[in-house]
């Protein structure tokens, strides 16, 4: 298996190959201005070309990848400021920062195009190590969550790749286990929530949003050489664990997190279940999670937004209970349970009241998400 699809290379590497330029750009970057301008002006043109690339599922996931790191480097031209005002981000973090943010989003991009199971790994590897140095700028613990539990996994998913070979079965459970933590999926999912509510908001949506796209992705590779019950099982712990953490009604960004981790486990059951609408499913909860944590400065965004996350699930199980699914009986239980308990917990958080909303014109990127979620509900899944 080759590293890049033969014939397109030359698209293929401009698309990873940008991220990782800007990123040597954005450290030399003294003004923080120029340094956001940079940020959203490189991840636009990633988007642009990302669309030239033709219709696969990877491909797909690299559309999805640039569209977040579009809208939200260009949200967090409002965000940047609101850090150095009250003095979670300085001047020299910021420039961290957006090398981080570029290098994350370059590191997603190779994972998700990579052919070849090391590349991938290596790439994961660079993706959550910038991962790490995003949300650890603030200051806090969760970079430090975030590098132990997701190391644990890159180390189980390494040594199931390097046995892959020699013992399948075995290797590829540990693969499952291994890149379900780094994708927020029990038992490995602790960091998920901590990294969601210490980091910068903007590096909090890129590190909850686009770090479990390839792990998903790798899961659907190997779903020939997995029991589908495997992926069953940890999916459905995943939603349930979710929807119940759900109950105890944590602070707003954690119960997107949580939220999240639900959704993701009902993308796992459909892995499991053969690749019902996954694509179609990972959009719409990246694109949703990005829109509620972007809305936060503004009522009918956020009211919008957290509304748009919440029927997630059960547009899942619509998904899910199809004919066409082959979903038994028994499975539709637990799945049922979950996406309630998940839709039910979110329905709580959709705002009551107004909230002053000083930067009205920074929320259209969150309304193009939105629209973006809406147009692939009507969307016919491809495999």
């Amino acid at each position: 298996m080759t590293a890049f699809a033969p014939g397109i290379d030359a698209l293929w590497i401009a698309v990873v190959g940008l991220p990782f330029v800007t990123a040597a750009v954005l450290a030399f970057i003294g003004s923080w201005r120029i340094g956001t301008l940079i940020n959203a002006g490189s991840t636009t043109v990633l988007a642009a070309l990302s669309c030239a690339l033709p219709l696969t599922l990877p491909n797909g996931l690299v559309v999805l990848t640039a569209v977040i790191a579009m809208t939200t480097s260009w949200y967090g031209r409002r965000d940047i400021p609101a850090a150095m005002a009250d003095h979670s981000l300085d001047r020299r973090r910021i420039g961290v920062y957006h090398a981080a943010f570029q290098a994350l989003v370059g590191a997603v991009a190779l994972a998700v195009l990579a052919g070849e199971p090391i590349l991938t790994w290596l790439a994961l590897t660079l993706a959550m190590t910038a991962g790490a140095v995003i949300v650890g700028v603030a200051g806090t613990q969760a970079a430090s969550r975030l590098a132990l539990l997701c190391g644990v996994g890159l180390m189980l998913a390494l040594l199931g790749i390097l046995l892959l070979d020699v013992a399948p079965t075995p290797a590829t459970l540990l693969i499952v286990l291994g890149y379900g933590g780094v994708a927020g999926l029990v038992p490995l999912h602790a960091w998920l929530a901590d990294a969601a509510a210490e980091g910068p908001v903007p590096g909090a949506i890129l590190v909850s949003t686009l770090l479990v796209n390839a792990p998903l992705l790798t899961f659907m590779r190997l779903r020939d050489q997995v029991a589908p019950d495997v992926l069953i099982a940890l999916g459905l712990v995943s939603l349930l664990s979710g929807g119940a953490l759900l109950l105890g009604r944590p602070d707003s960004r954690r119960a997107v997190a949580y939220a999240g981790m639900a959704q993701l486990g009902m993308i796992e059951v459909a892995i499991g279940l053969g690749d019902v609408g996954v694509l179609q499913l990972i959009a719409m909860l990246a694109l949703a999670r990005a829109a509620v944590l972007q809305g936060e400065a503004d009522m009918p965004t956020q009211y919008a937004a957290m509304l748009a996350l919440a029927l997630l699930p059960l547009f899942a199980l619509y998904q899910l209970a199809e004919p066409a699914a082959g979903v038994s009986a028994w499975l539709l239980v637990p799945l049922g349970v979950g996406a309630l308990l998940t839709s039910g917990g979110l329905l709580r958080y959709v705002p009551a009241g107004p909230v002053t909303a000083p930067y009205r014109l920074m929320q259209a990127p969150v309304w193009l998400q939105l629209a973006l979620v809406v147009l692939l509900a009507f969307w016919v899944p491809i495999g």
